[in-house]
């Protein structure tokens, strides 16, 4: 269990950093494998300000279901973007991910991918785990005119959800 949280601080910090914020932290969870980029696989962070990906402890208190979609809210004043919900990614050799946050210029939207990576075990429990989670987005400028964000866990396609600010 060290390795795994070492493995995700590791991950968060380099995330965080690359976003454009050192000074949130994450849940400590395994984390995240991408930075923030924009459609052309170009760093976002001119674009994207801060990103936040809180899991299990820290979104314990989730009110969703794995059959429910991804549930986005907008604060227009702060530019914040807050997506909650629940997915499944698997046995237990499966650590959830932030696997893509994408800002596309080119369609001003907003793509936001959870995943599942394997975690390097080979003795896997065969247990389905479902996990809460958070992402929080605050941007530099106007916010998008779409967000779109979609729970790839477990292999199969998971909740998916599009929203149109315009």
């Amino acid at each position: 269990m060290h390795r795994r949280t070492l493995l995700a601080g590791v991950g968060v910090s380099l995330v965080l950093a690359v976003a454009g914020c050192a000074e949130r932290d994450s849940s400590g969870e395994p984390g995240n494998d991408n930075a923030a980029r924009n459609g052309n696989g170009e760093n976002n962070s001119g674009r994207v300000a801060d990103v936040e990906f809180q899991t299990r402890g820290d979104a314990r208190d989730v009110d969703a279901a794995v059959s429910d979609n991804p549930k986005v809210e907008v604060d227009g004043e702060s530019r914040e973007i807050s997506v909650e919900g629940r997915y499944g990614i698997g046995d237990r050799c499966h650590d959830e991910v932030l696997a893509d946050l994408v800002y596309h210029e080119e369609h001003d939207s907003l793509t936001i991918t959870l995943s599942r990576k394997h975690d390097g075990g080979d003795e896997c429990e065969l247990e389905d785990q479902e996990v809460p989670y958070r992402v929080f987005v605050r941007l530099d400028g106007s916010l998008p005119g779409v967000v779109e964000v979609s729970e790839d866990g477990n292999g199969a396609r998971g909740g998916a959800t599009r929203v149109e600010l315009d």
